[in-house]
């Protein structure tokens, strides 16, 4: 019983560890892009100097890869963030989103949300 209690508080401790790690790297990366050291999030798209939309999503999710192949077999060029990764998390939770009803598509300063939604939205551009 002792062996099973401190192997779970040490990897208790060892994921908290990891997530202050994660969080200083986060605010390292926005003083680099504050400062001008880093590039902006938003990639640009080729030859445009406007940004591509922004795909938040969840690589392994097949209902979001439904909206990334229709990308890909349209040639429509999206930033995606992935929504494992806190930064893009913390991301989608500011702008309302729900990582949980993902996909979601940040453009034009609003969220659109679902694959039937984010279709629609290319179909109509």
């Amino acid at each position: 019983m002792q062996v099973g209690r401190v192997w779970r508080k040490m990897t208790v401790a060892h994921a908290a560890h990891a997530l202050r790690r994660r969080a200083l790297l986060a605010a390292a990366c926005a003083l680099a892009q504050h400062k001008g050291l880093l590039p902006a999030w938003p990639a640009l798209t080729k030859g445009s100097l406007m940004a591509a939309p922004v795909l938040y999503y969840w690589a392994p999710c097949s209902t979001c890869s439904v909206v990334v192949n229709y990308a890909n077999e349209h040639g429509i060029e999206l930033d995606k963030r992935d929504v494992e990764q806190e930064a893009p998390y913390q991301e989608l939770l500011a702008l309302g989103g729900d990582a949980n009803l993902i996909p979601y598509l940040h453009v034009d300063d609003r969220l659109i949300q679902g694959n039937d939604a984010i279709i629609e939205y290319f179909e109509s551009k």
